[in-house]
């Protein structure tokens, strides 16, 4: 009598750690890239007020630093104020289905710089569209 032999099996199988290693360096990639981000903003004698802790890592986040003569930076390129405010409506007006979306705004002041200064740069963003925006401080104060 002939018996029916069962085909052996084949063991497939699928080798992850080529997967897991790319994973792992473009984990590190992303977090090495958000450091050096953050490195490159300028040191500043900011005001001295606890507030929140957490800083915004978005990459849709501006940062806009003000000396204390009035001259305005972003990504530590000076700007004139007009260019400023094109940036910042460019930013604003970036969504493609025509809502306007909310800026991550963040302004970091030196602590020496007359309030004027600030108050004028906050009408102007208000003229563009900004709603809400953050000031930049050393959490040590109070």
């Amino acid at each position: 009598m002939k018996l029916l032999r069962s085909k052996p099996e084949a063991d497939y199988s699928f080798d992850l750690t080529a997967l897991i290693d790319v994973t792992f360096l473009l984990l590190a990639f992303f977090v090495m890239g958000s450091q050096f981000a953050q490195a490159q903003r300028q040191p500043m004698d900011l005001p001295r007020q606890p507030g929140e802790q957490a800083a915004s890592d978005s990459p849709r986040a501006l940062v806009i630093d003000m000396l204390k003569d009035g001259t305005l930076r972003i990504d530590n390129q000076v700007v004139e104020r007009e260019a400023m405010l094109g940036i910042l409506k460019h930013e604003i007006d970036a969504d493609t289905e025509g809502r306007g979306r909310v800026l991550d705004l963040t302004i970091r002041v030196e602590q020496s710089a007359p309030s004027k200064l600030l108050s004028e740069l906050a009408r102007d963003a208000a003229r563009v569209g900004v709603r809400k925006w953050k000031i930049s401080t050393v959490g040590d104060g109070l």
